[in-house]
């Protein structure tokens, strides 16, 4: 990932595994608290993966590498120089190790996210390692879903409950634009995609990630091609509030209708979240492209507006992901 950048499986999911819950404390040293949250992440894989997968973990051979992307000297694992590094993390194939940038990308996730945020990043990089035990998909699409997906099942350890969808913030604020196509080698998903992804992961646990692929997530990414332009689409008459008009105005049309469903959906936090999920799943794709759903950014928009709006359960954004996947 950058800044700047359960298939047929029978298994059942583990049992509780022993793990050290990371916290979402202000850390005066951020590369301190990345190479604690690498190792917590570690350690829960290699608890978690024997009893999931039956086969005992290997340990990475490359290791786990801090480097400063502003400092002189060498690089490490598939880079020359340290500036090749800047503002990304990354898991290296050919040396089995990962490399993190504590130069800007470790201090400016802790800084916008927190803890978690850094967490669910680094644990995306760390399931890349995951999958290379396992054996990935072929497609670079899925292998980054299925990365996401085993992210979510260490933050199902890691971090708080109430504090897992906001931890999952850096890693859908970076999907893809709408230019990427599936087939792309660098394709990650669009934001719902990743979301199911880790959603994935954090209700199986690390048996729903063995195998990710289309029967698993109905990928959002390619469904549409969007036209060039976003022009503003007029909108009929909708009730919300002004904080709400405020937070959708500059995400798109399609969050103020959503804001307009939200506060018209009946029943608890889930239901509620369920309703604007279903409607947006109604539309999208069958709207005309000057209308909500006419564009592929649409479910996108959605989801950050739900997710980023103010004492908003994280129940609401769960139940939109499973209405707009059809699971509710």
């Amino acid at each position: 990932m950058g800044l700047v950048a359960l298939t047929g499986c029978t298994a059942t999911a583990p049992g509780p595994v022993r793990s050290s819950v990371v916290t979402d404390a202000a850390a005066s040293d951020p590369a301190a608290t990345a190479a604690t949250t690498l190792d917590a992440v570690q350690d829960f894989w290699r608890q978690a993966f024997p009893v999931s997968f039956g086969t005992g973990w290997v340990e990475l051979r490359g290791g786990l590498r801090p480097l400063d992307s502003g400092a002189d000297g060498d690089g490490a694992l598939c880079i020359a120089t340290p500036d090749q590094i800047t503002g990304n993390a990354y898991y290296c194939p050919a040396d089995d190790g990962i490399v993190y940038d504590t130069g800007v990308l470790v201090p400016v996730l802790t800084d916008h996210y927190g803890t978690g945020g850094l967490t669910a990043s680094l644990a995306h990089e760390f399931g890349h390692a995951v999958a290379a035990r396992l054996g990935a998909p072929a497609e670079p699409l899925f292998r980054e879903l299925q990365a996401d997906c085993l992210a979510g099942a260490a933050l199902a350890a890691l971090i708080p409950a109430d504090q897992r969808i906001t931890a999952l913030a850096p890693l859908l604020d970076f999907g893809d634009q709408p230019s990427v196509t599936p087939a792309d080698a660098t394709a990650h998903g669009l934001s719902v995609d990743r979301a199911q992804g880790a959603l994935l992961g954090l209700r199986g646990g690390p048996p729903a990630c063995r195998d990710v692929g289309p029967g698993d997530i109905d990928v959002t990414l390619g469904r549409l091609t969007p036209p060039a332009s976003r022009a503003p689409r007029d909108l009929p008459p909708v009730t919300v509030s002004d904080a709400d008009r405020a937070l959708a105005a500059p995400l798109g049309d399609a969050a103020l209708a959503a804001a307009a469903r939200l506060t018209a959906a009946a029943g608890d936090d889930t239901a509620r979240g369920c309703t604007v999920g279903r409607w947006m799943a109604e539309v999208f794709g069958e709207a005309g492209p000057d209308a909500v759903g006419g564009r592929l950014t649409d479910p996108d928009e959605a989801l950050t507006f739900l997710r980023t709006r103010p004492d908003t359960s994280p129940d609401v954004v769960v139940g939109y992901l499973d209405g707009f996947a059809g699971r509710c």
